[in-house]
């Protein structure tokens, strides 16, 4: 026998073992090597591993690495670092020092977390008592006893429940997937059967399986008791209780402990799941490698311009006094102006970008216009992607739940050969018609089971009869929806796995047939209050592979067996007796696709009786496949296919689902943003086709492209032809286009001739005009296509034409893909996703959707009635699909923009001030000092400039949300042209700070071109040290006051002209950073005794603030010039809309009218 140990190996697909076995026996103590099996741990450091693992990981970012490089050559003992060690030191301690922290707090929480889950008491049958232990103690093989309300403390297989005579217990799993409904598990009946309280007490066995997986609807094993008169029993999903749900609505119950500690499916679906990135930052990180390669380029240029000063005047000069030689000496200038030019990245950009995604997040959360109307508010679980929302182009979307409210309602019974029964009362003039009245509405199929309908009516013949009451008999039987009681109140409800089966129930009720009770294995329905109970011998389960389910029972009435299926009508139809009567065949598939026009989901419902010898064997070969541990779905699966054929159908059901509030409207802003919509459903082509016209997806003036076949060569075919199709309609579009501007020239140049004719000419330049004028315009409509595929074709298209697939996708506005699985929708994203190179972004809201979502690059979960897998998957979620235009159009749009700027003012202000050191090694012989005071230089960014790019990237925006939702047209601006992070941009900001410092060095030449005699007066200040300055000419220290005041100046008068939005923040930022350099001056000459009052005597100097006010004002007044000549020559959307504004007096100041508050570059 297998070590119980064993139950806990780690599961790897890759490798094929024996089957695992996990014994138990309440009388003897589960053996193990390991002290605490159950023990769990999330967390991701310990206390000895925190710092080094911790630094691991920040190291690994290329530019920490840089700046640590550069301050390792800092303290070497050289000598040739112009700021001091510590002061290098200073900015990446601070940044690597807040991760740390934000790290440490997160993972104290885990750890907290973790010592909650392994101190729960936990009652284990041990020596043939029970006995309390701690849960980081269990052991595979442990039996359990469970009371109301414990949680389970690990993956535990149900043996018996106390207080259940069937055997069922309900588990809340809404803490591992999410979905409140209770969840029914069933003890294995053979056991249960013999269950006591101290029976229990010497329960021993095995349960014999394989490897845990992180699938939570998946579990196959087989137990053995240790009991000759019990065979092996087949385990399934619904005998298995996991870790991290809770027991509910049940007395106690008793298991067998299968998987502990990390092998738990919770655990194994802790795996961190791989994480995304906005191709904003995949884009910042090809900037910062441009950057570095400029700063190398620039240390270059310095290290050369400095061998050159040393080789033409340096080694001559007395006062310098080398002793080495002059490569030495460049060498050691060398070191000093690469750690210098460090700063030429901002460090603390990373940050202030972790800070305004989650500052955005929080409004985005905040906003209450993609609240829904419940009140429940959207929810950012991962800001990386925030300004990727701005760039989306595609969005994939589910139908069921995402663009409906999944809530269900029969519209029509559909009886083969029959009548259709109307559930939906009648409208119009047929509301006043008492006949209409008494064959519609609530109720109405229930009337005429009864008999009750109105004189002059057309009988029903006996044959009609008695299909619509087998109908109605196979509806209330074939499902698996379970009744429950209202607490305090004597109320059913009726809860199943899907809302179509609910809807069925509950119109089964309001016809009078109600569902009263169900039991493992017979159920109870009231038939016009006549009680009856069916014996379940055997449910045959619904998956997206068969797209059908059946039962097995047993007639009260006559003992017979029939089988009862509902399914998908092309599924249900091949297997059916439909297929030897064609006549038949079509009328029904006609009366389908009736209802599926309408936009209605539909199912057909079919009956066949059994014998008794063809159960016998049917149910012997499905014990064995069920029992099986290898391959059992499909095995079940094959055996099922044997008896689900020769099916007689009794007809079909039609149910709504109703749009939810604005889905056309939304898809329709979507569509002129120029977003194209991809729709994914599992509903036919003609429902697929009727909802795509309700959302809009499909206009009248659009193409229809339809691709449904099976044939591969026929897909093929029809591909091809739809492209020559596209590619013909594109050519007579381009040639009308060129005709109507021929035209338009034409009337053009006749009324330019009119107004310029002066004598006799005048009559003949009139007749050209009234000629021209007379000749038709030909109407010019821009084509649209919406393309319509299959899941049939879509197989053959993505195997082997994924090439033709793709184009024709691109060129339509809309696509809509019917009938397709879960994996195909992965699979359309992820062909679309890799050959376009777009933002796609997929909506969802079940678990079917989780792949499509993760498989995008934004994934949205719509909060519905399917659970939460999505939703936990996903990177944004919300309850209604209209919030998409408002995150996208609004909140995408911002976010992007604020970004954008972020990034490139942040870069701009650090050129500005490197390139300014830069310029000044024409003035000091390239002598690698610096220009500021190296106080200045380590806080430049986690201090001085910190606030405004903050702030510019939580508050800015260049339009009001209702602009952008008015004219979706604004969007697709964004990510068409790119206009707010782009090369030309990018390079705008880059020559604007070269040109800036340069003009600052220019200007600071001159200013101390003869010195600068010190202008403070002895009144003026009463210190000793600012008396004695006077009249004396300035020195170094005050050069580097002079300098910052104007650098400073600079970059934040610049962020002004960048800001859109002069709100109170912004100011609030601007004059704080101002603020804080003087009073960080005034603090460093407290400090540095060298540097003594020299701030003091700079800024109560007039000429030095004439100089700063020249400087800046001459520095920017190119971007004012060629901000100006862009708004006014070469607008772009949103500077239009801001005229539009500002012509209907919401305009702001003068700045915003003549665009110099935007980017000049773009």
């Amino acid at each position: 026998m297998a070590s119980n140990d064993r139950a806990a190996t780690a599961a790897d697909p890759a490798v094929t073992d024996p089957p695992l076995v996990v014994s138990f026996n309440g009388t003897s103590q589960p053996s193990t090597k390991r002290r605490s099996p159950n023990y769990i741990r999330t967390t991701k450091y310990t206390l000895l591993t925190f710092l080094p693992i911790n630094l691991f990981n920040q190291f690994r970012r290329f530019y920490n690495l840089y700046f640590l490089f550069s301050a390792i050559l800092s303290v070497l003992p050289l000598g040739a670092s112009p700021i001091n060690p510590a002061n290098m030191l200073t900015p990446l301690a601070i940044v690597l020092g807040v991760t740390a922290i934000k790290d440490a707090v997160e993972d104290y929480k885990r750890y907290r977390a973790d010592q909650a889950a392994n101190s729960i008491p936990v009652s284990v049958v041990r020596n043939g008592e029970l006995q309390v232990i701690r849960s980081q103690y269990l052991a595979p093989g442990d039996v359990i006893r469970l009371v109301r309300d414990d949680p389970l403390p690990a993956d535990v297989v149900l043996l018996a429940c106390e207080g259940s005579p069937d055997g069922l217990a309900y588990i809340s799993t809404a803490d591992l997937d999410g979905e409140t409904n209770l969840k029914r598990r069933t003890a294995p009946k053979a056991v249960h059967d013999i269950f006591t309280p101290e029976s229990a007490l010497a329960f021993s066995g095995s349960v014999v399986g394989k490897r845990n997986n992180p699938n939570l609807y998946q579990y196959q094993a087989v137990l053995e008791m240790d009991n000759p008169k019990l065979t092996s029993i087949p385990l399934g999903i619904d005998q298995l209780l996991l870790r991290g749900s809770t027991l509910r609505n049940t007395d106690a119950i008793y298991g067998v402990v299968t998987y502990v500690g990390s092998y738990t499916k919770l655990m194994l679906n802790l795996e961190d799941a791989k994480l995304k990135f906005s191709t904003l930052e995949h884009r910042l990180n090809m900037l910062v490698l441009g950057i570095f390669l400029l700063n190398f380029i620039v240390l270059g240029v310095s290290v050369i311009l400095t061998a050159f000063f040393h080789i033409r005047t340096g080694q001559y000069s007395f006062y310098l006094d080398w002793e080495v030689s002059v490569w030495v000496v460049t060498g050691y200038h060398a070191m000093s102006f690469f750690i210098l030019y460090t700063y030429l990245i901002p460090i603390s950009l990373f940050v202030t970008m972790e800070l305004a995604r989650l500052t955005q997040a929080g409004f985005m959360f905040l906003d209450d216009r993609m609240r829904s109307v419940d009140g429940i508010r959207m929810r950012p679980t991962n800001s990386n992607l925030n300004e990727d929302l701005g760039r989306v182009t595609r969005v994939f979307s589910d139908k069921t739940g995402t663009l409906t409210q999944n809530i269900m309602r029969l519209r029509f019974w559909h009886v083969l050969g029959g009548r259709t029964h109307d559930e939906f009362p009648p409208t119009g003039k047929a509301a006043a018609d008492p006949t209409a009245a008494a064959i519609c509405g609530p109720g109405a199929f229930g009337r005429f089971l009864r008999g009750e309908y109105p004189s002059g009516l057309e009988l029903p013949t006996p044959e009609e009869m008695a299909r619509s009451h087998a109908f109605a008999r196979a509806l209330s039987v074939c499902h698996t929806v379970l009744p429950s009681i209202v607490e305090g109140s004597e109320s059913i409800v009726y809860e199943g796995d899907s809302p179509d089966e609910a809807a069925l129930m509950e119109s089964l009720r309001e016809n009078g047939i109600a569902l009263q009770g169900r039991k493992s294995t017979s159920l109870a329905v009231s038939y016009f209050g006549q009680p009856v109970s069916w014996q379940i011998l055997r449910v045959l389960e619904f998956n997206s592979t068969r797209k059908r389910m059946s039962v097995i029972v047993r007639d009260p009435m006559d003992q017979s067996l029939w089988l009862f299926t509902k399914g998908a009508d092309n599924i249900i139809i091949e297997r059916s007796t439909l297929m030897q009567d064609t006549t038949a065949r079509e009328q029904l598939q006609r009366d389908v696709e009736n209802f599926s026009r309408l936009g209605l989901r539909t199912l057909l419902v079919a009956q066949r009786p059994l014998s008794e010898e063809e159960f016998a064997d049917f149910d012997a070969r499905y014990h064995t496949a069920e029992t099986s541990l290898d391959d059992r779905d499909e095995r079940i699966m094959e055996v099922c296919e044997t008896i689900e054929v020769d099916l007689d159908v009794l007809g079909a059901t039609a149910v709504e689902d109703k749009l939810q509030e604005d889905v056309a409207e939304t898809i329709a802003e979507l569509l002129r943003a120029g977003v194209q919509v991809w729709m994914l459903t599992g509903d036919k082509l003609e429902t697929a086709i009727s909802i795509g016209q309700s959302t809009r997806l499909i206009d009248d003036t659009m193409h229809l492209l339809a691709i449904s076949s099976e044939d591969a060569d026929v897909v093929g075919t029809l591909l091809q032809t739809a492209l020559k199709r596209v590619a013909h309609l594109e050519k007579q579009y381009r040639q009308r286009r060129r005709l109507r501007d021929r035209l338009l020239l034409r009337r053009r140049n006749a009324a330019e001739a009119v107004l310029e004719s002066v004598s006799l000419s005048s009559s003949y330049a009139l007749e050209s005009l009234s000629n021209a004028m007379e000749e038709p315009l030909p109407i010019v409509d821009e084509n649209a296509f919406c393309l319509v595929i299959t899941g049939a074709a879509l197989v053959h298209a993505l195997a082997i034409y994924p090439d033709e697939l793709y184009r024709l996708g691109q060129v339509c506005k809309s696509v809509i893909c019917c009938r397709v699985t879960p994996l195909q929708k992965a699979q359309v994203v992820q062909l679309v996703r890799k050959r376009a190179g777009d933002v796609c972004l997929a909506i969802g809201d079940g678990a079917n959707d989780v792949s499509m979502i993760q498989s995008a690059d934004i994934g949205v979960g719509i909060i519905g009635l399917e659970g939460t897998q999505a939703v936990r998957a996903s990177d944004y979620a919300f309850k209604e699909f209209r919030a998409l235009k408002r995150l996208l159009l609004v909140h995408g749009r911002w976010s992007y923009m604020r970004m954008g700027h972020l990034i490139v003012y942040s870069f701009y202000k650090n050129m500005a001030m490197i390139g300014f050191q830069f310029w000044y090694g024409f003035m000091n012989g390239w002598s690698s000092q610096p220009v500021y005071q190296e106080l200045i230089i380590t806080f430049f960014n986690l201090i001085l400039t910190s606030l405004p790019p903050f702030f510019l990237a939580t508050f800015d925006r260049d339009l009001p949300a209702t602009s952008l939702e008015a004219k979706p047209e604004l969007f697709r601006e964004v990510w068409k042209k790119d206009i707010f992070f782009n090369f030309k941009l990018i390079a705008g900001y880059g020559l604007s700070a070269l040109l800036h410092s340069g003009i600052i060095a220019v200007c600071f030449y001159f200013f101390f071109y003869e010195d600068v005699v010190l202008g403070v007066s002895p009144v003026a200040h009463s210190s000793a040290v600012a008396g004695t300055n006077y009249g004396l000419s300035a020195g170094y220290w005050y050069s580097t006051v002079v300098a910052s005041l104007v650098v400073v100046l600079l970059v934040l008068v610049r962020w002004g002209l960048t800001v859109n939005a002069h709100s109170w923040p912004m100011w609030m930022s601007f004059w704080l950073s101002i603020v804080l350099f003087f009073a960080c001056s005034l603090i460093f000459q407290l400090i540095f005794p060298e540097f003594a009052d020299a701030a003091n005597a700079a800024f109560s100097t007039p000429t030095v603030w004439l100089m700063a006010l020249v400087t800046v004002m001459a520095s920017l007044l190119p971007d004012v010039i060629v901000a100006t000549w862009c708004s006014l020559f070469r607008p772009t959307d949103a500077q239009l809309e801001k005229e539009t504004i500002w012509a209907a007096g919401r305009h702001g100041s003068i700045g915003d009218r003549m665009g110099w508050t935007g980017d000049a570059w773009a």
